[in-house]
């Protein structure tokens, strides 16, 4: 398997550097591994400013909505809420790179992770924005991304998601650029599906020392004072942590997830007679059941993902899923 993680971006424009509080209360692994990742994930996100055929005068009194926010955020982020920040950040910038990353795929060859503008990461709730390609085109899912064990703190950002069926008017995205279409979209996605994902601190941190171990050793590995036999050493050692990425449990549990969400809540616009929401669900819920199974088929070993029966029971005990199950069954 080549290794095709994209490069690490070492610098960061002032403006665009993100807000550390929190960090302090995150474990070492997790805090060189946000370092790593978060900075240049941020600036990845979709840009508003690029939008040239939207309205300017529209596009700046968003952006000063985004400052006033922010402001807020900065005021009144206590220490808990500030950790908790910190590391959604973290999982959000993995679950980018490794969605995408060629080495990795974590949800399938045909799918890609968009990151969302600041704009509809707060007033939309959109974290990223995953597009599938399928026969019929492309298909898109909203994602939020949340490490809160709380069953009431989810079933909050849940039932949002509910009133937005029952009203007939799904997830919005005002600011999206397509990766994949040609020539590529860049406008307003309406009526997307949408669902909350996470993990629990313990995994987080397990992905962080492995991402890390990947860094170090590819890193070294280049390194012509290191000479040729630890070079050679190094890349050996790179190449199994992207290995054990390219394999983790974390897909599966992703997966699981987001199909007892869409199947949740295609029930409930059903109940609700919300036809075309029940349809944009239902549609996502097929799709998502293809990348499930490419992740089982022989067909596709570099895919294939066959949990051992730790891993298995590690995914049913994380606390992000067993709240996030939880607060389902009360929709």
């Amino acid at each position: 398997m080549s290794e095709r993680i994209p490069p690490e971006q070492s610098s960061v424009s002032k403006n665009l550097r993100p807000n550390e509080r929190g960090l302090e209360s995150l474990s070492e692994e997790e805090r060189k591994a946000w370092h790593l990742l978060v900075p240049a994930h941020k600036i990845s996100a979709i840009q508003p400013e690029s939008f040239t055929g939207y309205d300017q005068q529209a596009i700046k009194r968003d952006l000063e909505a985004v400052e006033k926010k922010e402001q807020i955020f900065s005021r009144e982020g206590s220490g808990e809420q500030a950790r908790t920040q910190r590391r959604a950040e973290l999982l959000e910038a993995m679950l980018n790179e490794q969605i995408s990353a060629k080495a990795t795929k974590w949800l399938g060859n045909d799918s890609e992770s968009i990151v969302a503008s600041r704009y509809d990461d707060i007033f939309n709730g959109v974290d990223l924005i995953l597009e599938m390609v399928r026969e019929e085109g492309f298909k898109h899912l909203a994602l939020n991304i949340d490490v809160t064990s709380s069953p009431s703190h989810l079933y909050e950002k849940l039932s949002g998601i509910k009133e937005k069926i029952r009203s007939g008017t799904l997830s919005r995205v005002k600011y999206f650029r397509s990766k994949g279409t040609q020539p590529k979209f860049m406008g307003e996605l309406s009526n997307l599906p949408k669902v909350v994902i996470g993990v629990d601190a313990k995994t987080i941190r397990e992905l962080s020392m492995l991402r890390i171990d990947y860094h170090t050793a590819r890193k070294g590995s280049k390194l012509e004072e290191n000479g040729a036999e630890i070079r050679k050493s190094l890349a050996k050692k790179a190449g199994e942590a992207l290995r054990k990425m390219a394999k983790h449990r974390i897909q599966i549990l992703i997966i699981k997830e987001i199909e007892l969400q869409l199947h949740a809540f295609s029930e409930f616009a059903r109940k609700h007679n919300q036809e075309e929401a029940a349809s944009a669900y239902e549609s996502a819920l097929e799709t998502i059941g293809q990348i499930k199974a490419s992740k089982q088929s022989p067909n596709n070993p570099d895919l294939k993902i066959i949990l051992s029966q730790e891993d298995a029971e590690k995914n049913d005990n994380d606390e992000v899923y067993q709240a996030l199950a939880l607060a389902l069954k009360d929709l």
